[in-house]
C-alpha cells in the first residue's frame, strides 16, 4: 500500500483531510494503474430543547464509501456512495418506513493533464458541484454543519452533466465550468433547460508563517439555470473568502438565489461564517459558525439565524498534510432563532426557536495502492 496524497497536494495545497478522497483520486503518481478507496462517517447524539418540548436521538448524519481507479495517462473512474434516510424532510414514510438506504453521490469518468503552466481536469457523469467543491475544499467543519450554500439548498452537492476546470500556480488560480441538468442528484431532468455554473478562485495572499503556510483565497460563482417541469428560474450568485493554515481555518460565504426551492418568483439570501483552530494539538480545538438564511427577501421577518460553538479533539494530529486518517470527536451547542414571519417547520404549527446539544464522532480513512508490476 502506498499513498498518492503528496502528489494530490501539489495542486490543492494545505487542505483538510475531510476532502482528500477526491483530491487523492484525481492524482496519478504511479505507473500503470492505481486504485484507491475512502470512507467517511459522522455519527453521534443530539438533544433538542424548545418551547414545544424536548427531544433526543442517536444520529447518522453521513456515511460515505467510494473508490477510484486511475491510469498513469491521467484518466480514471470514480464512484462514491452515501447513506441517507429514505423519507424526505416533508415525508412521513420512505422505504420500509424510513430505512437508511444507499444512493450514488458521485459516479464519473475523468481525465487530468498538464496544459501550459497548469492542469486541466475534465469530468462527466454525476459530477461534484463546482461551487460546493471549491469552498468545501477549504472547510473543516462539515461534521458539525454543511456549508450554508448546501444546507440552505442554494446548491446541490452533485448533478448529472459534465465539468471542466483549470488550475495553475500550484492551485492558487482556478476556474471551473459545469453544464448539467440542474435537478441535483435526487431528481431526473424535468425540463429541456440546462444549468451553466461558472466558478473562479484565486489566492491573492500566501504567506509562510510559523507552523505552516497561510493561504487566503477568494471565490466567486454564477449560475444560469432552471428547475422543475415549469422551468422555474434557478439563478445563483455566490462569493466566499477562505483562510487556511495547518492550525486554523476561517471563512465566510454569501449566496443569492433568484428562484428558490422550485419557485421562480422567490428570491433568497444566505450568509455563513466560520472559524476553527487547534489550541493544543491534537487534543483540543475550538470551532464556531454563524448562519443567516432569508428564504424570501421580499418579506419582513423571514430570516433564520443559527449560531454554533463547540470544541473538538483528534486522535491523530491533522497538521501533517500526509495524514490519511482522521478520528475526531466534536461537542457543540447550537441555537436557532426564527423571524416572526418565518415559515413553519415540518410537523409544527409555526417556526420555533430551539437549542441543540450535539456529540459527533467524525471518522475518515483514505488508502491508495499501486497495481503496477514490480521489477
Amino acid at each position: 500500500m502506498i499513498t498518492l496524497l503528496a502528489t494530490a497536494w501539489l495542486t490543492v495545497g494545505q487542505l483538510p483531510v475531510a476532502v482528500r478522497p477526491l483530491a487523492g483520486c484525481y492524482a496519478h503518481a504511479a505507473p500503470g494503474l492505481s486504485a484507491a478507496a475512502f470512507g467517511q462517517v459522522f455519527a453521534g447524539y443530539q438533544a433538542l430543547f424548545s418551547e414545544a418540548g424536548d427531544f433526543n436521538e442517536m444520529r447518522l448524519d453521513r456515511a460515505d464509501l467510494g473508490g477510484c481507479v486511475t491510469h498513469e495517462s491521467g484518466g480514471g473512474v470514480l464512484i462514491g456512495l452515501e447513506a441517507i434516510r429514505s423519507a424526505g424532510p416533508d415525508s412521513l414514510f420512505g422505504v420500509d418506513v424510513d430505512s437508511i438506504v444507499i444512493r450514488v453521490k458521485h459516479a464519473l469518468g475523468f481525465f487530468r493533464t498538464e496544459l501550459g503552466p497548469g492542469e486541466v481536469l475534465v469530468q462527466a457523469g454525476l459530477v461534484p458541484d463546482p461551487w460546493i467543491a471549491s469552498v468545501e475544499r477549504r472547510y473543516d467543519l462539515r461534521a458539525l454543519s454543511p456549508l450554508l450554500a448546501e444546507r440552505g439548498l442554494f446548491f446541490d452537492a452533485s448533478d448529472l452533466g459534465a465539468s471542466a476546470s483549470y488550475s495553475a500556480l500550484e492551485g492558487r488560480i482556478a476556474a471551473s465550468a459545469a453544464y448539467g441538468n440542474g435537478e441535483g442528484r435526487n431528481q431526473i431532468e424535468q425540463n429541456t433547460g440546462k444549468n451553466l455554473t461558472l466558478v473562479l478562485s484565486g489566492s491573492p495572499l500566501v504567506l509562510d508563517l510559523p507552523g505552516g503556510r497561510l493561504d487566503v483565497t477568494l471565490h466567486a460563482a454564477f449560475r444560469d439555470g432552471s428547475i422543475g417541469v415549469g422551468s422555474a428560474r434557478n439563478h445563483r450568485l455566490a462569493g466566499a473568502l477562505t483562510v487556511v493554515h495547518p492550525r486554523a481555518r476561517a471563512g465566510a460565504e454569501i449566496a443569492h438565489a433568484r428562484g428558490y426551492r422550485g419557485r421562480g418568483e422567490i428570491d433568497a439570501l444566505g450568509f455563513g461564517a466560520w472559524l476553527s483552530g487547534t489550541i493544543l494539538d491534537p487534543w483540543l480545538g475550538v470551532a464556531g459558525r454563524l448562519d443567516v438564511l432569508d428564504a424570501n427577501t421580499a418579506g419582513a421577518g423571514t430570516a433564520k439565524l443559527t449560531s454554533t460553538v463547540g470544541v473538538f479533539g483528534d486522535l491523530v494530529s491533522q497538521t501533517d498534510a500526509a495524514t490519511p486518517f482522521r478520528l475526531r470527536l466534536h461537542l457543540a451547542w447550537q441555537h436557532t432563532t426564527h423571524g416572526a414571519a418565518a415559515p413553519p417547520l415540518p410537523g409544527a404549527a409555526g417556526a420555533i426557536d430551539d437549542d441543540r446539544l450535539s456529540v459527533v464522532l467524525e471518522a475518515l480513512a483514505f488508502a491508495a495502492m499501486d497495481t503496477a508490476p514490480k521489477e
